[in-house]
């Protein structure tokens, strides 16, 4: 990310009328500035971060990080199901992370978010992305110059200031998705298509305020609420960061969730410490390489805590709409930890009228380093974090509770977020903090003032295998009296190393006795190779004593096999000689001598390394973050245990298989160059050049060491990625009971930390793809059987190129500096970016199936996938190989492989609906699916169907036919004719036949007629709340039928009063099946008009003694209504005929009486008829068959199914749910 940098205009006259307007990288000042902090990314507010985790960091084997949800409910609405649950991301707490309003680690996955990391300037700016992305500079093609005797810049040099300035954007903004089961990124292409990568069928539309993705089955995600953000930085702009998951809307247009947020955005902040050193570290003036006339020496620059704010703009879910009901949200106010923001207290599940009450989900929360309360609430904020204690499922009126889920964390103290100690990843470490500078690793830098190095910082940033899992989940306890415990171990990898040369040392020494005789002492050895790092150490004495006229010690090295002396020295009274001349050791015999007479003596050491390549070796290092080590599962408080233990080495060693996943080093220094004005060159000669001015030009290059590393280590990303994961399976006994042992792919991310800072190539779509899995039974004698072995093939396809250029400056500048060349030909450091996009998908798969105990006898199955259409990313053939020879193929064609360029309007209707499909983003709709088998001679079509849709609405296609492949026996694939369009008309084989035509359609696109060639018509009613089937008959058509039960939503064609409340007709808790009945007058019956022509059977349960009126129109009635059964609470059904000759109608009146109601049922003589009741948040209430056998289904206040009667109320099944100490 480039440096922000303030505006300065120079002009330059370049004619009588013209002038340029240039935009100078630096504030004009005499003096050189120490360099500004490096700007670090946007963060996201705590909630939206939290999702966004799970896009960065996948849960999976592969990342070592377990799924841990807590289940709510699901929404159901008509082809639409939203789960709702608790995660927690067991992947380790950073330290600067900020809990969510669910408590730290947690999301509340509700609908799901989109997130930005702005590159360069938002995308949407004016001169942003947006705008230029057709115009992307090429950096090979750049030619900046500056003139030197004109001292004016080229083009391509003012295009670079530009976008160093941040006043041009030519970098797509990063967007990480999540939601729906969908995960990744996408960005904006250079033709100005926003794409999805790893490659998904999805299509993405952005605009200023709105996202839309459509997913392959023509469902649309509409993310409309918008989370803003703002630094305090001087450049920085208020931007979009986030955006809410706002519509879920089914591809028939038929069922929506909406989700609503808080109208007013919640303002909150989020603060963070950087600290930077700046070392003046070389000074050279362009004209005399000295200081150049500076009037001041620049000082080094010490900042030791400088604050950063994020001002966030952020929304807060409120309720979740949809057909059956509405999911509400509570907050608690008033957080300790310093954010501004709310924590999340409780959900409510309940009817769209809001009197009925499925479930209440309550959340306890207290916080992590409680202790530090006591401070001052400005210091305590920097340790707290919310904490999610416990979470209650209740009733509305907690008649009927669950026991509580409780948590249980790690005890050790999570740090200062601000400034504790943490490792290169962000994780806690526990380090020393040698200095006020404790964010700053012990550095050794050039000092210009110093003369000599100069340490700095002090900090520990190296991981810590305890600290690392400071605050993470340890325990479940679930209502159940159940548990699952967690152990974790650190992230570890396998890295290289350079193993030390050996080093050989050969040492003599010699010393005369009391008679002062000459004493010779030698050592001998031989050197068989060229040598290198020669070294040799020396010492002797001599004295002057008169008794020994002689003193001295002579020392030399002599070769054997030459039989000369290579080197030597004679000792003084000093602790170090030098042997003349200085020592050479080709390969040889060698001996080392010394000799030493009267008084003295010393020694002699020579050592030195073999010239030899380098050698290396591997060994298992510690990385950031933790994996799942251990999982220990209770299932009740008196249940059995099992346990799961898991290994990440490569299999058959002891090495880690995990790789770092981004592979830069940590850097915290880097060098920058402030260009400034000194006091002139006095020797100038020509005054018509740049450089002879009356200022000279001073160049002061700084070593800036940083709390934070180059390579955005800190950031949200995966750490690290396991190639094998080992799972060994045993029970409370803690014998072995299974074994599995699978391979992954991994991808390193790759990245730089050179000028200007490029962004990482993302890799995610690479790494975490099963490649093998062997999985092992133990044998009754201990051993390890294997049982099955799946091996898995894939293809990688690069199919995309996100392009980008970036621009930072090389240099700061004043006054007229920026118009010098000298050193730096360009101040700028510039360069093309490149994402790349795939996809790696599975060609191949190989499932070997193995006898107990013998791995030679085995069933092999290989199944094939070819992919013909990335537009869908479906498998188009598949085919399987079992291993008697046997070969079938699946042939599937959908709805983006169709050419639909030449459909018109006028084109027959399959052919529309295909273009519809296609238009509305439905390209993985089946249209054709064909089965054949490979002989030896031929191949052989068995089965295929065809699926033909006609277009309902603008934007709705729905199923019109059903074609099935018939033929008295399999004919050659070369004879078959898949269907296709030509010139938008559709052509298929002539052995299909009609199996299933589908009619009719409501106005909800829900199904309600259809028929099979020759036979009878199949039709349906529909809850118009639920959006389940109220009613389905055959023999029927839905003209000629009429079913309610009263209950809401569910007329079933019927006309009646359907005001609900108190007084009015509709009775609730009195029905004969499901919860609701009819109180009949004479001022408002039942009634169902427009009847075809026909012999009808109607048929209703009365609770009274009294018959209701019947009045018919258009026909009549076939003798009175018989009681035919009866019911307990004093219901009794009667039916009754009746015949219209010509369109007629039907009512049911009071008579004079009022009675209650239900299950009335008008259908045609001869149909079959069943028919169902729900509750909206709960299920199915009640079954009626054709025979008018009933079943009711009877639920808790929780939801959950207690006990089945049959239409006399006896008990066909029950359940009970039992909780620890209960």
């Amino acid at each position: 990310m480039s440096l922000k940098l303030l505006l300065i205009f120079i002009f330059v006259f370049l004619g009588s009328e013209n002038y340029r307007c240039y935009g100078q990288s630096a504030p004009s000042s005499t003096s050189a500035q120490p360099p500004t902090l490096l700007p670090q990314r946007v963060p996201a507010s705590p909630t939206a971060a939290a999702l966004e985790r799970y896009a960065l960091m996948p849960v999976n084997e592969s990342s070592g990080t377990p799924t841990i949800n807590v289940p709510l409910y699901t929404i159901q609405c008509g082809s639409l199901s939203v789960p709702l649950s608790l995660s927690y991301h067991a992947s380790g707490v950073r330290v600067a992370d900020i809990a969510s309003w669910v408590g730290l680690g947690w999301s509340l996955n509700a609908g799901g978010v989109i997130t930005r990391v702005v590159r360069g300037m938002p995308d949407e700016e004016p001169n942003g992305f947006r705008e230029k992305f057709n115009h992307v500079p090429l950096s090979y093609q750049l030619n900046p110059v500056v003139g030197q005797q004109s001292g004016v810049p080229n083009a391509d040099y003012y295009l670079l200031d530009r976008v160093a300035q941040h006043r041009e954007d030519y970098e797509p903004d990063l967007y990480a998705f999540n939601f729906g089961g969908h995960s990744g990124y996408f960005m904006q292409d250079t033709a100005g298509v926003f794409k999805a990568f790893p490659l998904q069928a999805l299509r993405v539309v952005v605009t200023d305020s709105a996202i839309t993705l459509t997913d392959e089955q023509g469902v649309h995600y509409a993310f409309n609420d918008r989370e803003y953000s703002r630094t305090q930085a001087k450049l920085s702009v208020q931007h979009i960061s986030a955006w809410y998951l706002s519509q879920i809307i089914s591809a028939d247009q038929a069922d929506t969730v909406r989700f609503m947020y808080e109208r007013e955005s919640i303002r909150s902040k989020i603060y963070s410490i950087s600290q930077q050193i700046s070392i003046v570290s070389s000074i050279y003036s362009l004209y005399d390489g000295r200081d150049g006339g500076l009037s001041r020496i620049p000082q080094d620059d010490y900042k030791e805590a400088v604050p950063a704010v994020t001002y966030l703009w952020t929304k807060r879910l409120q309720r979740i709409t949809f057909r059956g009901g509405t999911v509400s949200t509570v907050t608690r106010g008033n957080r300790l930890d310093g954010i501004g923001d709310e924590s999340l207290r409780s959900l409510h599940i309940v009817s769209r009228n809001g009197q009925d009450t499925l479930k209440r989900v309550v959340l306890y929360h207290s916080y992590f380093n409680q202790a530090t309360t006591a401070l001052p609430d400005s210091l305590s904020s920097r340790y707290l974090r919310l904490r999610l204690d416990s979470v209650v499922i209740s009733s509305r009126a907690a008649d009927v509770q669950e026991p509580p889920y409780r948590f249980t964390y790690n005890g050790l103290a999570l740090p200062d977020r601000l400034t504790g100690s943490r490792d290169y990843w962000g994780y806690a470490n526990n380090g020393k903090q040698g200095s006020a500078f404790g964010l700053i690793p012990t550095t050794t830098v050039a000092s210009l003032a110093n003369v000599k190095p100069l340490t700095v910082g002090g900090g520990d940033r190296k991981p810590n295998p305890a600290y690392v899992q400071a605050g993470i989940l340890t325990q479940i306890r679930y209502p159940s009296g159940g548990k699952q415990t967690f152990t974790y171990e650190p992230n570890t990898i396998t890295e290289t190393y350079q193993l030390p040369v050996p080093r050989f040392t050969h040492h003599v020494d010699v010393a005369t006795g009391p008679s002062g005789e000459e004493v010779t002492n030698t050592v001998a050895f031989e050197v068989t190779a060229a040598v290198t790092q020669i070294s040799c150490q020396i010492g002797g004495f001599r004295t002057s004593n008169p008794n020994f006229p002689k003193n001295d010690a002579h020392f030399s090295v002599h070769n054997l096999t030459l039989n000369t002396t290579v080197s030597w020295a004679t000792a003084g009274n000093s602790p170090s000689l030098a042997l003349t001349p200085s020592l050479a050791l080709p390969p040889g015999k060698y001996e080392l001598i010394a000799t030493a007479r009267g008084e003295a003596g010393g020694y002699l050491e020579v050592s030195y390394q073999l010239q030899a390549p380098a050698t290396y070796g591997q060994r298992n290092a510690i990385a950031g973050g933790v994996r799942i080590r251990t999982e220990q599962l209770q299932a009740a408080s008196r249940g059995l245990t099992t346990f799961r233990r898991y290994y990440y080495q490569t299999p058959g060693t002891t090495w880690s298989s995990g790789k770092l996943v981004n592979e830069s080093p940590p850097l915290y220094v880097r060098t920058q160059l402030a260009r400034v004005e000194g006091a002139g060159n006095p020797n100038c000669v020509n005054q018509g050049s740049v450089l002879c001015t009356t200022t000279s030009i001073i160049d002061v290059t700084y070593t800036v060491i940083s709390s934070n590393s180059l390579g955005e280590l800190e950031g949200q990303d995966q750490v690290v990625s396991y190639q094998a994961v080992t799972v060994l399976d045993s029970s409370s006994t803690k014998q072995t009971t299974g074994r599995t042992v699978s391979t992954y792919s991994t991808a390193t991310e790759s990245a730089t930390n050179e000028k200007p800072f490029p962004p990482k190539i993302l890799t995610s779509w690479k790494r975490g793809n099963l490649l093998t899995q062997l999985k092992y039974a133990t044998a009754p004698d201990g051993r390890d059987w294997l049982v099955t072995k799946l091996v898995h093939q894939y293809t990688t396809l690069d199919s995309i190129t996100f392009l980008g250029f970036i621009v930072a400056p090389d240099a700061t500048f004043s006054g007229n500096t920026l118009l010098t060349m000298g050193n730096q030909a360009v101040p700028f450091a510039y360069r093309n970016t490149r994402q790349q996009s795939g996809w790696q998908h599975v060609t191949q798969t190989q499932l070997f199936s193995y006898a107990l105990g013998d791995t030679s006898a085995y069933h092999l199955t290989t199944t094939a996938y070819s992919y013909g259409n990335t537009r869908h990313c479906q498998p188009t053939l598949v085919e399987t190989i079992l291993s008697d020879g046997q070969r079938q193929q699946m042939r599937s064609r959908y709805a983006a492989d169709y050419d639909v360029t030449q459909v018109t309007d006028t084109s027959p209707a399959p052919a529309r609906a295909l273009r519809e499909l296609v238009r509305n983003h439905a390209v993985a709709q089946l249209v054709e699916q064909t089965s054949t088998r490979l002989t030896r001679a031929d191949t052989l079509v068995t089965q295929s169907q065809l699926h033909l849709g006609r277009v309902l609405a603008p934007g709705v296609v729905v199923p019109a036919q059903q074609l099935a492949y018939q033929v008295t026996q399999p004919l050659a694939w070369r004879s078959f004719r898949p269907f296709q369009l030509q010139a938008g008309s559709p052509h298929y084989d002539p052995h299909y036949a009609l199996q299933v035509v589908f009619d009719r359609y409501d106005a909800q696109r829900q199904l309600v007629q259809a028929h099979m060639p020759g036979g009878s018509s199949l039709s349906y009613l529909w809850d118009s709340r639920t959006g389940q089937p109220l009613a389905k008959a055959s023999n029927a058509l839905v003209t000629q039928l009429a079913c309610t039960s009263f209950e809401p939503g569910a007329a079933g064609r019927w006309t009646y009063d359907m005001h609900l409340g108190i007084g009015q007709r509709l009775v609730e808790g009195q029905g004969h099946s499901g919860r609701w009945a009819y109180r009949l007058d004479d001022s408002f019956g039942v009634s169902r008009d427009s009847l075809p022509a026909g012999d009808y059977e109607l048929s209703y349960w009365r609770q009274n003694a009294a018959t209701p009126l019947l009045q018919v129109q258009g026909g009549s009635a076939t003798g009175t209504a018989q009681t035919v059964a009866s019911a307990p609470g004093g219901w009794q059904q009667q039916r009754i005929r009746l015949h219209f000759p010509n369109r007629g109608s039907v009512r049911l009146g009071g008579g004079g009486t009022s009675l209650l109601l239900d299950d009335v049922v008008l259908q045609p003589v001869g149909a079959q008829l069943t028919s169902y009741t729900y509750d909206a948040l709960r299920g199915m209430t009640s079954q009626t068959d054709a025979t008018g056998r009933t079943v009711t289904y009877e639920y808790d206040g929780l939801g959950r199914l207690v006990r089945t009667r049959d239409e006399q109320g006896r008990i066909l099944s029950q359940q009970q749910y039992h909780y620890a100490g209960k």
